[in-house]
């Protein structure tokens, strides 16, 4: 006589039937169980990895009101005052020296006092462009408000693309981890200031803080927040 097992029998019908308590699962559920977990580690990593990105821009909602003087700063009852927050979209651009050149006339210098050749200041094209793109994004988030006369402080998150020739694996886990590469980051952030400079606030000295920080992302852009400290 054949003793059949305890417990109930696994018809042939192609379904998958629970396994007998205490004996292991299959090996093929077992795979399935084990890519199962790893899609979910893998949903957190990269929200906790946005997390990390998104908190790096300390910039608060405080006090933020819509309404605001004619002098330009928002009327509120909070500290610090949001004044503006808005973002440039596209890789981060350093701001790039300025480049000397002699003043030609008739090929030849043209000598100012003391017998000197005049020498022309001239922005680079690629930091003039992208300057020019954070005065628009600027005065369109101020909607039509007049520079601030206050004292301010500028929150500032330069997210950076990751590089494609990076590993799947490796992309994930740089998604708001530092860049430890060129451009500076005070370049940058003097490119975002000329940018401002005349439509968010009268005159740079007003700037009384700066925090800063440069991150990859998996959209590269640069988030601006403006407080009015005083």
């Amino acid at each position: 006589m054949r003793l059949l097992p305890e417990g109930p029998s696994q018809p042939d019908d192609g379904l998958v039937q629970p396994a007998l308590p205490g004996l292991p699962l299959p090996a093929d559920r077992v795979d399935q169980a084990e890519r199962r977990a790893a899609r979910t580690r893998l949903r957190g990593d990269r929200e906790a990895a946005r997390r990390a990105e998104s908190s790096r821009n300390r910039c608060t909602p405080s006090g933020t009101t819509n309404e605001r003087p004619h002098g330009g700063d928002p009327v509120t009852t909070g500290e610090p005052r949001v004044l503006v927050r808005f973002s440039v979209p596209g890789e981060p651009v350093a701001k790039a020296r300025a480049r000397s050149m002699p003043v030609m006339r008739g090929g030849r210098p043209v000598l100012g006092a003391g017998g000197r050749p005049i020498v022309a200041h001239h922005t680079p094209e690629k930091t003039q462009r992208y300057e020019n793109l954070v005065s628009l994004a600027a005065e369109q988030a101020m909607d039509g408000h007049g520079p601030s006369l206050s004292a301010l402080r500028i929150s500032v998150l330069a997210v950076f693309a990751i590089p494609g020739s990076w590993s799947g694996r490796k992309q994930r886990a740089a998604v708001g981890a530092p860049v430890l590469k060129r451009p500076d980051l005070d370049n940058v952030v003097k490119a975002l200031k000329d940018g401002m400079n005349g439509v968010v606030w009268k005159d740079d000295s007003q700037v009384a803080e700066i925090i800063a920080s440069k991150v990859y992302g998996e959209r590269p852009r640069v988030d601006i927040c403006v407080e009015a400290l005083a």
